[in-house]
């Protein structure tokens, strides 16, 4: 839908060779559909907290392949952001392991 709205928009520097027009399908089908058609089946299985923290870790990951794959740098800021998501994602799984080991579920 987004690409039919946006087609009246395209004025200048838009190629129209195939390649990258195919990349850039793959990847709204690929990448981002087929994630979501994943993460639609899988939601079905876990807490309702769980579904909104998990795909908080995805945004924090695209800056570090960038990194292992561009060579391209995160600001301090970036850093200290994704570091305090990924304390928090990992502290709340810890947590919930050990609350459920002790047998005390209270979701």
């Amino acid at each position: 839908i987004t690409f039919f709205v946006c087609i009246p928009f395209i004025t200048c520097d838009v190629t129209f060779e195939m390649k990258p027009w195919i990349g850039i399908s793959y990847l709204g089908i690929v990448q981002l559909g087929l994630s979501y058609v994943f993460f639609s089946k899988a939601i079905r299985y876990v807490s309702a907290l769980d579904a909104i923290i998990y795909p908080v870790i995805e945004p924090i990951f695209n800056p570090i392949l960038a990194f292992f794959f561009l060579g391209e740098l995160m600001s301090g800021n970036a850093q200290i952001g994704g570091i305090l998501v990924l304390i928090g994602v990992i502290s709340r799984g810890l947590l919930q392991v050990a609350i459920t080991k002790k047998g005390i579920n209270h979701e």
